[in-house]
């Protein structure tokens, strides 16, 4: 999902429009396409529909670079080590989320040396490479 940071301020607003409209869910949508990139829709519902309606709880993406058909999805790990579970919310994005009807390239930055492939578009590099170059 693409990264929506909501502050306390904006969160309590949330809480006193559920309170007032007599609402529970809060619904962000995240529709893609066109030149525009992505829009947002917000929406107050009583009801949640197991057909229809998904939640997603910390399915965090640090960065995504709109290309049009192209979108590049970062995450960013404070580790030495990375592995496949790694790419698990980039995948999610790419697979099931919003950027399902796009080419994904799923880049995860880590404290290591090496730069490794993961197969299905996704690559670990070294966050040095943020600024040295690097032969990929």
């Amino acid at each position: 999902m693409v990264d929506i940071n909501i502050t306390d301020s904006a969160i309590s607003k949330i809480q006193e429009v559920l309170k007032k409209q007599d609402k529970t869910f809060f619904r962000i949508k995240v529709k893609g396409g066109g030149c525009s990139g992505f829009q947002y829709i917000f929406k107050t519902d009583s009801e949640y529909s197991e057909e229809k309606d998904n939640i997603y709880k910390l399915k965090e993406i640090d960065i995504v670079i709109d290309g049009g058909r192209h979108l590049v999805c970062i995450e960013v790990k404070a580790s030495a080590t990375v592995s496949t579970e790694d790419f698990k919310h980039l995948n999610w994005f790419a697979k099931d989320g919003p950027g399902q009807s796009r080419k994904c390239t799923k880049i995860v930055f880590y404290l290591g040396r090496e730069k490794l492939t993961f197969g299905n578009g996704n690559f670990a590099l070294p966050v040095s490479a943020l600024w040295s170059k690097i032969e990929i």
